[in-house]
């Protein structure tokens, strides 16, 4: 019976080797650490995952993993377990999503910051754009009244 993924496999060894096609890997210990990790990185880590994930009738997976991966559950907390038993797919769809949350993070606090940068630029030009008295107004009405005596008084020099 042929392979299912026999295609695949020549098509990423024509792909990246120039040398003369191998069998077919059954564990990972059939390819070199160099052609093992071009074939983590090809295609998203579906041919990887394809050719060497533990599957989960064999008994080897621990059973909040196999449970999730019978309910086509991914979790994020067991990226590592994922890689572990060579679901190397579920690790990088993890890897991307966190990515992804990362930067939309990043992207949200760089549009608040502008919103309040705007926001202080309007208030800084309509400052600017005051008169003394209108300044003077501004700023006592964010004091109470005893800074504002105090503040006077200092002007004269009557409070230390």
């Amino acid at each position: 019976m042929a392979s299912l993924h026999l295609d695949a496999f020549c098509q990423f060894w024509f792909d990246n080797f120039n040398s003369p096609i191998p069998p077919l890997p059954s564990k990972p210990s059939d390819l070199s650490v160099t052609q093992l990790e071009l074939l983590r990185l090809y295609d998203g880590g579906k041919l990887y995952q394809n050719l060497f994930a533990v599957k989960p009738d064999s008994g080897k997976l621990p059973a909040d993993l196999e449970n999730n991966i019978r309910k086509g559950l991914t979790w994020a907390e067991h990226k590592d377990l994922y890689r572990q038993h060579g679901y190397e797919y579920e690790a990088q769809k993890i890897e991307a999503a966190a990515e992804q949350l990362e930067k939309q993070k990043i992207e949200s606090e760089i549009a608040e910051m502008e919103k309040r940068n705007k926001e202080q630029q309007k208030v800084n030009e309509a400052r600017a754009n005051m008169s003394l008295m209108e300044k003077m107004a501004l700023e006592s009405q964010n004091q109470s009244m005893d800074q504002v005596i105090r503040a006077r008084m200092k002007y004269h020099g009557r409070v230390d």
